[in-house]
Formats: C-alpha cells, sequence, structure tokens
C-alpha cells in the first residue's frame, strides 16, 4: 500500500479534510469568474454584461457587480462564524460551510438561457459564498 502522506490520518479528520478542499478553490473560482464573465458564452446567459448590447459603462459595472458579489456573500459568511463559531466549534463549521458551497455551486451551475440571469447569480453567488469563510 503506497501512502501518500507522511503520518496516518485518523478517521476524524478525513471529513475535514474532504469539505477543506472547496476552501482551496477561493482564489481559483474568483480568477476564474474574472475571465469567464468576458466570454462570449456567458453573454448569451447574462446578455446585460455585453458591451455591444448594454453599452460598455453598464457592461463594465456589471461585470464588476457580478465579479464583487462574491466578496459580499464572504461577509455574511464570516459574520456567520463570528456568531455562531464557538458554539458549533471548528470541525462544524467547517463541515457546514464545505455542504453550503457544494449546494452554492450545484445551483450555479443550473443557470440557463430564458430565467432571470441577474436575481439567480446574484442569489447563488451570495448562497455559494457564505460556505467560504
Amino acid at each position: 500500500m503506497v501512502r501518500l502522506l507522511p503520518f496516518p490520518i485518523s478517521h476524524r479528520a478525513r471529513p475535514e479534510l474532504s469539505f477543506s478542499s472547496a476552501f482551496l478553490l477561493f482564489g481559483y473560482d474568483q480568477g476564474v469568474m474574472s475571465g469567464i464573465i468576458s466570454a462570449p458564452q456567458f453573454f448569451r446567459i447574462f446578455p446585460d454584461l455585453d458591451p455591444i448590447n448594454s453599452g460598455a459603462s453598464h457592461a463594465s459595472l456589471m461585470q464588476a457587480f457580478y465579479t464583487a458579489i462574491y466578496e459580499v456573500g464572504c461577509l455574511a459568511g464570516a459574520i456567520f462564524a463570528l456568531f455562531f463559531g464557538n458554539t458549533l466549534g471548528r470541525r462544524k463549521n467547517i463541515m457546514i460551510g464545505g455542504v453550503w458551497v457544494i449546494i452554492g455551486t450545484i445551483i450555479q451551475i443550473t443557470c440557463m438561457p430564458g430565467y432571470v440571469p441577474f436575481p439567480f447569480f446574484f442569489f447563488v453567488r451570495l448562497v455559494l459564498t457564505t460556505g467560504v469563510v
């Protein structure tokens, strides 16, 4: 049997390791969103981000908003952790945050053309990032 880590991992630490992998994607998600948000494929679902359809100043403002809403959700998660972190404990807090991130990600990938995209994306980004902290 090949060991990946030089030390044993107890069965109690395994859930925390799997849930904490969601937090490793924090910077990655923000960086990817900054690049994807200006792609033509993204404009088909979110036409208010297209500079041709909505004007350059409105499109850049909306792109900044769609990217920055990530930090607002993180603020909500930090406030939650401030009030309930000691009560729940570190492990439960990590598990709840990880499950919340997974739920937010699943909801985020279901955004389809035909829905009202702005409120949907706004809500989903808030849900997704509340669990990040």
